[in-house]
């Protein structure tokens, strides 16, 4: 199978890729999957669960030589929400995030 070089994002022997499909292939898709339905107006309706996003106060961003002065990071000062993280704390939770 094909898989456009997704292994270098840690995504290894997908059972299937999806790639470039139009809005009308995804709906199908998404309808043959029984991951969605459709509504009375025919647009696709998803159902994610309790939890459908990340926490704004949750946002780390990997402080390196790139965003290090870029970032608008977190202070006492001006109140956001971009924490820095190290690249061996990244590594590791993306490995954990790797795990079945």
């Amino acid at each position: 199978m094909e898989t456009y070089g997704i292994e270098k994002l840690g995504i290894i022997e997908p059972k299937a890729v999806y790639r470039n499909l139009s809005p009308a292939q995804l709906t199908e898709a998404a309808l043959r999957l029984g991951e969605g339905s459709l509504s009375n107006t025919g647009a696709l309706v998803v159902t994610t669960g309790k939890y459908t996003g990340r926490s704004p106060k949750d946002k780390y961003i990997v402080m390196d030589e790139n965003s290090k002065d870029t970032v608008w990071w977190t202070s006492d000062e001006y109140k956001n929400d971009n924490h820095p993280m190290t690249e061996d704390v990244w590594a590791k939770v993306k490995e954990l995030a790797k795990k079945e």
